[in-house]
């Protein structure tokens, strides 16, 4: 049973170790429509405050880290040579790990080809 959370929307507990969603953003890249986001957590009490907090910031600070994200993609990205390409070839998704510790990375991940490799980006 999906349960509806202020900052997540409907989510879904996969049981033993974390809590699934999606959550349509307007992206600088038009190709991609949502975050599909996976919280890690170790029972069902849902997301924590620094996991709410670290997605807030991810959604405000995605735009101006765009420029840095597609830099990192062209440097382990054997295809793609210039930084303008990367929106070409983003998904629909791009994916969201938030993690349990204190110190949760603000990381995206997302699949860039027709062979679904992932890029894992981490935000400073």
């Amino acid at each position: 049973m999906p349960n509806i959370d202020p900052d997540f929307g409907s989510m879904k507990y996969n049981g033993f170790s974390a809590w699934d969603c999606r959550i349509n953003f307007q992206f600088p890249h038009p190709s991609s429509k949502y975050f599909a986001v996976h919280i890690w957590s170790s029972d069902e009490t849902g997301p924590s405050q620094k996991q709410r907090e670290t997605f807030r910031e991810l959604k405000r600070r995605y735009e101006s880290h765009w420029p840095a994200i597609t830099s990192s993609i062209v440097a382990v990205h054997a295809s793609i040579t210039d930084p303008f390409d990367v929106a070409k070839v983003m998904r629909e998704r791009v994916g969201v790990h938030l993690e349990t510790t204190s110190d949760t990375e603000l990381a995206a991940c997302g699949a860039l080809d027709r062979w679904n490799r992932l890029f894992r980006i981490g935000f400073a």
